[in-house]
C-alpha cells in the first residue's frame, strides 16, 4: 500500500497529463464519428413575371429574290448595272450581241414569205384540178412547211427577246457573273437580284417544339455580326412541311427584319440567334425549378414548418422556364420551401 501511495505521489503529474490527453483524443474521435447535420436552405415563393422562351438559330434571307441568266450563250455587249445598285421592275440589266440573231430572224422571215407564196400557189392549183390522193398529200405537206416556217420565226423572235435580261421585280443587284461587258457568257452565269423589303430571318425549329410556335408570337433576333443590337420582330410564317438537318427533323419559321435598314445593315447569309417568346405571365407565384420534385406525373416541393419539420407538398404548376416554374395552387409567399444544395 505504501509502495502504491509512494508511486502516486511521485508520478501524479504524469498520470494527470495522460488522462487529459486521453480525454482529448476521445472527444476528437467522437466529434469526427458524429454525423454532420446538413443545413437546410429555404426560400419563399415570389411574385414575378415569368417568360417562357424558345431559343433557336437562324440565317438572314429574302422572300423575294431571283437568280437571273440568259437562256442561251453569247457575247455580252452591255452591262447596265453594278453590284449594290437598285433597279426598278423591268429595268434592262444586260444584253447579248443581237447582230447574228437579227440576221437569223430576217432569214426566217424570208423563208416564211417564200413558204407563204408556195402555199398560195398550191391553193390556186388545188382549186383548178380534181383532187386526187396525191394532191391532198401535197397540199398537206405544203401546209406543214408553212406552219414550220411560222414556228421558226416565232422561235427566233423569242431568242431575240431572250438576248435582253430585265428585272422581274424592283430590287438590289447583289451579284454579277462578270465585271464588264465584252465577255462571252452562258446560261450558267447568274445575275442575283434581291428585294430588300422582303428580308426575313429564317430559323429552324425542332419538331418537338414546333407545336408551341404560332404566327404572331413576339421574338428577339441578335445577329453574330451585330451582337450588341437586338431586333424586335414576330413570327410571320411557319412552314407546313419539314426539313432534315444535322440535328434531326425541323420546321422553318420566318421573322421579318427591319426594311428601313435593308441591305445596308443586313447581308444575306448572316447568322444569328432567335428568342421566340412562347408565353409570358406577370404577377404570378413562382419557385425555383430546382425545388420541385416530379413523381408519377405530379409535382411536389418540400416545405419547412416553423418547428423545423419538413413536409412534402403537392403543387399545381403552370408555365416553366429553365430556372423557374409558376405555382398555380398549393403554396403562398409565406411558405418556406427547401432548395436542394
Amino acid at each position: 500500500m505504501k509502495k502504491t501511495q509512494t508511486f502516486l505521489n511521485k508520478h501524479w503529474k504524469k498520470l494527470l497529463l495522460f488522462l487529459i490527453l486521453f480525454a482529448g483524443v476521445g472527444a476528437l474521435v467522437y466529434a469526427q464519428a458524429k454525423p454532420e447535420v446538413e443545413e437546410v436552405v429555404t426560400a419563399h415563393p415570389e411574385i414575378k413575371t415569368i417568360t417562357q422562351t424558345l431559343d433557336v438559330s437562324g440565317i438572314v434571307d429574302a422572300k423575294t429574290k431571283a437568280a437571273l441568266s440568259f437562256a442561251g450563250g453569247g457575247k455580252l455587249v452591255s452591262l447596265n448595272v453594278k453590284e449594290g445598285e437598285y433597279v426598278g421592275k423591268g429595268a434592262l440589266i444586260a444584253s447579248l450581241d443581237q447582230a447574228l440573231l437579227n440576221k437569223q430572224l430576217w432569214y426566217e422571215l424570208n423563208t416564211f414569205k417564200k413558204e407563204r407564196i408556195d402555199w398560195d400557189q398550191t391553193l390556186d392549183d388545188f382549186e383548178e384540178t380534181n383532187q386526187t390522193i396525191e394532191d391532198n398529200r401535197a397540199k398537206e405537206k405544203d401546209q406543214l412547211d408553212l406552219d414550220n416556217s411560222v414556228l421558226k420565226v416565232e422561235m427566233q423572235s423569242l431568242a431575240f427577246r431572250d438576248a435582253r435580261l430585265t428585272a422581274p421585280f424592283a430590287g438590289v443587284i447583289t451579284a454579277l457573273p462578270v465585271p464588264t461587258a465584252g465577255i462571252v457568257i452562258g446560261p450558267q452565269d447568274v445575275f442575283e437580284l434581291v428585294d430588300p423589303t422582303t428580308l426575313v430571318m429564317r430559323a429552324a425549329v425542332d419538331e418537338t417544339d414546333i407545336a408551341k410556335v404560332t404566327q404572331g408570337l413576339s421574338a428577339r433576333v441578335t445577329l453574330d455580326a451585330h451582337p450588341d443590337d437586338e431586333v424586335r420582330t414576330q413570327v410571320s410564317y411557319i412552314s407546313p412541311t419539314s426539313q432534315q438537318s444535322s440535328t434531326g427533323t425541323v420546321f422553318v419559321v420566318e421573322l421579318p427584319l427591319d426594311t428601313v435598314a435593308g441591305l445596308n445593315y443586313y447581308r444575306l447569309g448572316m447568322n444569328g440567334d432567335v428568342t421566340i417568346i412562347i408565353q409570358e405571365k406577370t404577377g404570378v407565384l413562382s419557385v425555383p425549378i430546382d425545388a420541385t420534385i416530379v413523381r408519377d406525373e405530379k409535382t411536389y416541393v418540400e416545405v419547412q414548418h416553423a418547428d423545423g419539420s419538413l413536409e412534402e407538398k403537392e403543387i399545381e404548376v403552370g408555365i416553366e422556364t429553365e430556372n423557374e416554374v409558376e405555382v398555380v395552387q398549393g403554396l403562398s409567399t409565406q411558405d418556406s420551401i427547401v432548395i436542394p444544395s
